[in-house]
């Protein structure tokens, strides 16, 4: 499968003074793509609440190479490039079309409601290795 594609457009509220999508409204967007990714491969929040779990960021690397503007279509790519036990790791990037605009790098950990680290379950294991992607695919725009 490979990673998972979601569209968004910009829109006004999401502008800084300059008329760029903000630098913090990227990480709503690479949030948002990882929530949904969970739900294309059938582990949406609720399922995952559900069952005790929830994947909390405990690290992430931003870095910005372009600026997106007022109407723009965005894609946002997410894959995962290592599922441990208790951490999974994300690499996203924002698209203008083929246009690398920002890349992000996250790792999520595994844990209760409670906040208790856990393993990743093998079954949300299982449903997650479609969406794996080579620890390059970030290529020379990876975060540093």
């Amino acid at each position: 499968m490979g990673p998972h594609r979601v569209d968004v457009q910009v829109r006004f509220g999401e502008l800084d003074l300059y008329a760029h999508v903000n630098h913090t409204v990227y990480l709503q967007y690479f949030e948002h793509a990882r929530v949904v990714a969970l739900d294309a491969v059938g582990q949406s929040l609720p399922q995952l609440l559900e069952a005790d779990l929830t994947m909390v960021v405990a690290q992430l690397s931003t870095r910005f190479v372009a600026s997106a503007r007022l109407g723009d279509e965005l894609t946002i790519e997410s894959g995962l490039s290592e599922i441990g036990r208790a951490s999974a790791t994300w690499l996203q990037r924002v698209l203008r079309g083929e246009e690398v605009l920002v890349t992000q790098v996250v790792r999520a950990g595994c844990t209760s409601g409670a906040g208790v680290a856990r393993r990743y379950p093998p079954d949300l294991v299982a449903a997650l290795e479609p969406l794996v992607v080579p620890t390059d695919w970030l290529g020379r725009f990876a975060p540093r």
